[in-house]
């Protein structure tokens, strides 16, 4: 019986202590550099794409698919899975599909973008009920977002574009989450894109669409920071450094836009359909 056999077995099986031993030892060879492609593609069409498995399993499948390179052939059906854990419904099975999900090759990332799958996958699981997803689909989705070659894509095409704009706005919303987790992954993201917006070193695409979006959550915010002040004093001590340097990034943006309107008038009024506050 075949090494391949024996481990798929093993995976199918009711030894989940077993199962855990064998992908922990798994990660370590591939700390090591040992060659396990055809291994993981036995992880990989058991565990993520064929669903079987206690979720500690799961989670260390996951793990392991980011500790080594994988076949080209292991991608359809690790995207199937990822897809069928995200709509399955079970906070932790979304959670590790989500958190995967943008170290996701840019190649596989824009075909889930061009099919509908960010919009119907990803998006709007900013707004889940389960708090864990929520946190984990609003970092996620940042990530995605920020990535040139998405951003490349969303500037070439003007529904997404359109799109993009309004998941930011369910990024940015997560800030007036009640729950501390939302509410600190969200103020994790939001500094992101204003960094991104204020980053020299962005493509031009990149950059016109992330102060695009970093302008729009500015006012957005200033236009609800007294009910957020609120919230967020409510945040832990160690909570509160993302919160002092999104204030820096709102003032600096604020202080931008005002002399950008006072050189030009119509800018002010072009912005006023942009400050609906995070809901």
């Amino acid at each position: 019986m075949s090494a391949d056999t024996l481990i798929r077995d093993l995976l199918l099986g009711d030894d989940v202590s077993g199962q855990v031993e064998l992908l922990l030892n798994l990660l370590s060879d591939a700390a090591a550099g040992r060659e396990l492609s055809n291994v993981v593609s036995e992880v990989i069409q058991v565990t993520i794409a064929g669903g079987v498995g206690h979720q500690q399993v799961k989670k260390l499948a996951y793990d392991l698919c980011k500790a080594v390179p994988l076949l080209p052939s292991d991608y359809s059906l690790l995207v199937d899975g990822i897809k069928n854990d995200i709509s399955c419904g079970v906070p932790e099975n979304q959670v590790l599909a989500l958190r995967y999900l943008p170290h996701l090759p840019a190649e596989h990332l824009l075909y889930l973008l061009d099919k509908g799958d960010i919009a119907s996958f990803v998006a709007p699981h900013t707004r889940n009920i389960a708090p864990a997803v929520r946190s984990t689909a609003t970092t996620a989705l940042c990530a995605i977002l920020l990535k040139p070659e998405i951003q490349a894509a969303v500037a070439a095409a003007p529904d997404l574009t359109t799109a993009a704009s309004d998941w930011w706005d369910g990024i940015v919303d997560g800030v007036g989450d009640s729950m501390p987790d939302v509410l600190v992954a969200a103020l994790a993201a939001t500094n992101r894109l204003f960094e991104a917006a204020s980053s020299s070193s962005s493509s031009v695409s990149r950059t016109v669409l992330c102060v695009a979006a970093a302008q729009r959550a500015a006012l957005r915010l200033a236009a609800g920071i007294g009910p957020l002040m609120d919230t967020w004093r409510m945040l832990p001590s160690h909570a509160q450094v993302p919160v002092i340097e999104l204030l820096g990034h709102l003032w600096g943006h604020l202080a931008a836009s005002e002399s950008a309107a006072a050189a030009d008038p119509a800018s002010r009024r072009s912005s006023s359909s942009a400050t609906a506050a995070p809901q």
